[in-house]
């Protein structure tokens, strides 16, 4: 496969400048809301897998693909996997001694993941984040390092068609200010607002923005979320200034998926 995943594109500009803490948070929260073919030695069944590994020294690592024909292109033949998101992986490795095996020689991204980091991205820790109904009188565009946030949560929500049309991101200052100047000391931090939000999905929205936020540890404050009607005067004066985001529409119903294939309820090691 030539053409580069978006995977790819955060780990190369990860790779381009090590010394860049927000290029790696990113790759990694890219990583975490990914799909990823795990390779299996035999056929998942029911609630267990037995995943194919290789060592390095005396680390076994777990060999995992971001795109099915990745995987195929590295067994050159059908082989059993697993399809889980990297959250869900690191979560049912951690504690394991196991590293991950990312894309190994098929891909730009083939790269070593360190059982202490598989650990990091399992032990991170969600809380939901804060729902305003009204956006704080000062807000900026967002920063560097919020703008890799809304990035993240691109792979997140191409898994969550049809809850919004869009996303808005802006970078708010909560209190009063006649100039719009931060004051010294002042605290921004993201203010995402989605519009035209289906009924319903407002927790299931804001905690998904809390699992990708959790990877940019302090690069950013804690994020808060607004629903907002596409076309209210509140959406148009966030606009002006912020990183719009239009969401995935809705997919027709899919058919019911195989034992073992829920990306986000893998069955378990074995």
């Amino acid at each position: 496969m030539s053409e580069k995943t978006p995977l790819d594109r955060a780990f190369l500009a990860m790779a381009d400048a090590l010394e860049d803490e927000v290029r790696r948070l990113s790759f990694y929260a890219r990583l975490a809301e990914s799909e990823l073919f795990l390779l299996l030695e035999t056929e998942a069944e029911e609630d267990r897998m037995t995943p194919a590994s290789f060592r390095v020294g005396d680390t076994p690592y777990l060999m995992v693909f971001d795109r099915e024909e990745r995987l195929m292109d590295f067994v050159r033949d059908d082989a059993p996997y697993a399809a889980l998101t990297g959250r869900a992986l690191c979560d049912i490795s951690a504690g394991q001694d196991l590293g991950l095996a990312l894309n190994p020689d098929v891909a730009p991204s083939s790269y070593l993941i360190a059982p202490e980091v598989v650990n990091w991205l399992a032990e991170i820790s969600v809380s939901a984040p804060g729902i305003v109904a009204d956006a704080p009188p000062r807000i900026y565009p967002p920063s560097r390092a919020e703008a890799a946030l809304l990035d993240a949560l691109d792979a997140k929500f191409a898994r969550m068609q049809g809850l919004a049309r869009a996303a808005i991101l802006v970078s708010a200052e909560g209190g009063a200010a006649d100039d719009g100047v931060a004051g010294d000391g002042a605290v921004r931090a993201p203010l995402i607002a989605f519009l035209d939000t289906q009924a319903g999905a407002e927790d299931a929205i804001a905690m998904a923005v809390a699992e990708t936020v959790q990877y940019f540890g302090g690069e950013i404050g804690a994020p808060s979320v607004m629903f907002l009607g596409g076309d209210s005067d509140a959406a148009a004066r966030l606009a002006d200034i912020g990183l719009r985001f239009d969401l995935p529409v809705a997919d027709a119903p899919a058919v019911p998926a195989a034992p073992g294939s829920d990306p986000d309820n893998p069955p378990r090691l074995h």
